[in-house]
């Protein structure tokens, strides 16, 4: 995987089909991220590449207004070759 900004589309793409998880690439021309909902209600991921910390993976859980109650950095400085996995195992987590 890349590390300039098209690791977010091949995130995105290995994701949705190697491991069947929902992602969407997001942002503007130079900062992407990828965002995946969760099963559970109003909380996501978000996978961000940091210049200092590297990938981290972020979980934010939102209140019934659409607001933010909580942001947690779960992982940082993640290889870019385990972030697919590491999604996944999060993902499937929140799976009844």
């Amino acid at each position: 995987m890349n590390v300039d900004n098209s690791w977010a589309q091949e995130l995105e793409d290995e994701l949705s089909e190697q491991y069947d998880v929902p992602a969407n690439v997001s942002g503007g021309k130079y900062v992407k991220y990828v965002e995946v909902e969760l099963p559970a209600t109003r909380h996501s991921l978000e996978v961000r590449n940091h210049s200092l910390y590297g990938f981290m993976i972020t979980l934010f859980i939102g209140d019934e207004t659409g607001g933010l109650l909580k942001e947690i950095d779960l992982y940082t400085c993640v290889k870019p070759e385990d972030l697919a996995d590491t999604v996944h195992s999060l993902y499937t987590s929140y799976e009844g």
